[in-house]
């Protein structure tokens, strides 16, 4: 098993309100992560050039290894009071449960696994495709991935990372753990399917939007089927005996690296007789619960603004998700 050393820095404004509030559950995560000996530091900060240069998305911002996973799509960096989503409303500072996912490598392994970005390339961009992508395979609807994003570097390198799935036809396949083509992981919501690229994703997605939903995915060991109910995002009556193996270290492709890895397992005997191998570690379903709502809280978002006009339980998932036409990529 791996190790990873977290940095953690805390941004705020001079007499930032939430600042007491954000310190508390850091240091109650860090403890539950088995972190309590990281040193965590604070940047105050009341410049917005300072506050751009820095990665502060208002205050107050946590900064893990440098990156801010609570960040929401399109968010610019500002000295601003921020609000965090969490699975009890809006709040001051992220839930203890959404810090641990982040303060782990468990929390950002899927968003981290791919390989560096070129230069050139728009990370903004690349998040954006993500996300635009989600909604449309989410809706069940068939799109050129070019008119999701026109920056052939960024679609080259998400393809080459296993982040994105396109067809011969250049049609959108899979991205940010959807995808159309047919895999052992799949949501059902009412009457509606969708399919996922590992049993993390079948999980998470509903957990991030916080719906009514069956997770269904298979034991790797024995084959069985197993379905994580959730209401309202959250698991109902999960056996407690079953377990997630999350894959850790080196992962330059996406799907083939991690997502074929990261299975649902029956038993933590039937984990062990077949995951361990590799190195990674086991979950709870209620950790991959919390890293679910980290991992999509911006898929979440993008859903949540389209509510007004399309039902979520008869529009957003497609009932007859489109083929994949040629091998991805």
């Amino acid at each position: 098993m791996t190790t990873h050393r977290v940095d953690v820095e805390v941004l705020t404004v001079t007499d930032c309100r939430h600042r007491g509030l954000t310190l508390a559950r850091l240091r109650a995560a860090l403890d539950r992560a088995g972190l309590a000996d990281v040193v965590l530091t604070e940047r105050v900060i009341d410049d917005p050039a300072e506050a751009i240069a820095a990665g502060m998305h208002g205050s107050p911002t946590i900064l893990v290894d440098g990156h801010d996973p609570f960040a929401e799509s399109g968010t610019e960096p500002s000295v601003s009071c921020r609000l965090f989503r969490t699975p009890n409303g809006y709040d001051g500072a992220p839930s203890v449960e959404e810090l641990v996912a982040a303060l782990t490598d468990l929390g950002h392994a899927p968003c981290d696994c791919r390989e560096p970005v070129p230069l050139g390339v728009s990370e903004a961009a690349a998040r954006r495709l993500g996300v635009e992508g989600f909604v449309a395979l989410w809706r069940g609807e068939r799109v050129m991935v070019t008119d999701l994003c026109d920056e052939p570097m960024v679609i080259d390198a998400q393809v080459r990372s296993g982040r994105l799935e396109v067809d011969d036809a250049g049609v959108l396949v899979g991205v940010h753990g959807l995808t159309a083509r047919p895999t052992r992981h799949r949501i059902e919501c009412g009457d509606a399917a969708v399919h996922t690229w590992c049993a993390l994703d079948a999980i998470g997605i509903p957990a991030a939007l916080a719906i009514d939903a069956t997770a269904l995915t298979s034991c790797p060991r024995c084959g069985i089927e197993l379905e994580v109910v959730l209401r309202g995002g959250k698991p109902v009556d999960t056996p407690a005996a079953w377990r997630l193996w999350l894959p850790e270290g080196r992962c330059d492709h996406l799907v083939e690296d991690f997502c074929n890895n990261a299975n649902l397992y029956c038993s933590n005997d039937h984990l062990t007789a077949t995951a361990t191998k590799a190195s990674g570690r086991a979950l709870t379903v209620p950790d991959v619960i919390a890293i679910g709502r980290a991992t999509w809280a911006d898929a979440a978002d993008a859903l949540a603004d389209r509510r007004d006009t399309h039902s979520m339980s008869t529009t957003l998932i497609g009932t007859d998700p489109p083929a994949a036409h040629g091998s991805p990529g």
